[in-house]
């Protein structure tokens, strides 16, 4: 370690850095503060997008040049697709301690790439973004250690939502669902929940009908509205009364999509499918619901669009537990607390009540 603090280099699995510039802050932040010496960010994608080899010279440049304390990679997909290239980037990466964070869920329809497996078997420390049973799966694939980690927004994406001027329209209407469907063959899900995720959408349309929303990838032309960017998706949940979703991989703990974190900070209501855990999330209180079955999520979102100023109330609720809670600078905080005594974790909830770890 240096002489001032401990050196990071983040790679990333973000096209551009810029598509999760809150993160990136949050670690600079980290630097101004002290707890760290200094940290270098690049992309593994770089210009090829998603090509294996990605940007697979510019990331063995930092590492051979350099000497780092922590090296964090981002869910390497299918990087850097031969092992003769991954010898070569744990050879560069020396004796620095790896962070491996794996922000999906993984399983049946989505199967662990070989790529993953071989960091997963390097990793010091493994981040889940689900619980059981996903860490075990993890384990099976090579990790050592998992711990978890929730989705939470990107206060550099939304910074202007973020702020404090700014608040959700006075007026909305309906409900939106976010969400996109693998399924290859109508009526036959892709992915686990894709099944649910379809027979809610179909409710929730036959329910509301014009004043329903669905936005994403893979519906029935005549379902839904084309996908809505990332960047715009708390503007556009804003604009409905209350959010809905059935997530995939319903039967992994303690799991959510980050609609969940984003319709907060839209200071809507969010009802989806309910996962096993979850007691580290407050509930109904600040506007999350979670129903065991499909006409439970359709009949709550027709109780909350009943009332108005109860999803006010809560939305507001939400947003304010939401910001300075489930953001990127504490989770950013968060994982590196895990493998440097340097940065200190935070000291808020939800992160002092979090699952895990597992180890072998």
């Amino acid at each position: 370690m240096t002489s001032g603090g401990p050196t990071v280099l983040l790679i990333t699995n973000q096209p551009q850095v810029s598509h999760a510039v809150g993160h990136e802050q949050a670690y600079r932040t980290l630097v101004d503060a002290g707890y760290l010496a200094s940290v270098d960010i690049v992309s593994w994608r770089g210009s090829n997008g998603h090509l294996p080899q990605g940007n697979l010279e510019s990331v063995l440049t930092l590492l051979e040049t350099r000497t780092y304390d922590v090296v964090v990679v981002w869910s390497s997909g299918h990087f850097p697709g031969t092992r003769a290239s991954f010898d070569r980037l744990n050879a560069a990466m020396k004796s620095a301690t790896l962070l491996y964070w794996e922000g999906d869920s993984w399983g049946r329809g989505k199967p662990v790439t070989r790529e993953m497996r071989w960091w997963l078997q390097r990793a010091d420390v493994v981040i889940s973004a689900s619980g059981d049973p996903q860490p075990h799966m993890l384990l099976n694939a090579g990790a050592r250690e998992v711990r978890f980690s929730p989705q939470v927004v990107d206060e550099g994406v939304f910074a202007t939502e973020y702020s404090s001027n700014w608040s959700p329209p006075a007026t909305s209407r309906g409900a939106i669902m976010i969400g996109s469907y693998e399924a290859r063959i109508p009526i036959i899900g892709g992915m686990p929940g894709d099944g649910e995720r379809r027979r809610l959408a179909r409710a929730l349309r036959k329910r509301f009908g014009g004043t329903f929303t669905l936005r994403g990838r893979g519906w029935p032309s005549s379902w839904a509205v084309s996908p809505v960017a990332y960047e715009g998706q708390v503007r556009e949940i804003a604009t409905h009364r209350v959010s809905a979703n059935w997530d995939h991989y319903p039967r992994y703990a303690d799991s959510s999509s980050d609609r969940l974190p984003i319709a907060l900070l839209a200071g809507r209501p969010h009802v989806a499918g309910r996962h096993p855990g979850m007691e580290w999330l407050p509930g109904p209180e600040v506007g999350f619901f979670q129903e065991s079955t499909v006409s439970a999520v359709v009949d709550r979102v027709g109780e909350l669009i009943d009332d108005p100023q109860r999803c006010a109330r809560l939305g507001a609720e939400g947003r304010r537990w939401v910001v300075g809670r489930l953001c990127a600078e504490q989770a950013v905080r968060y994982h590196l607390s895990l493998v440097l005594d340097e940065v200190p974790a935070p000291t808020i909830e939800p992160w002092t009540a979090l699952p895990g770890p597992w180890r072998l």
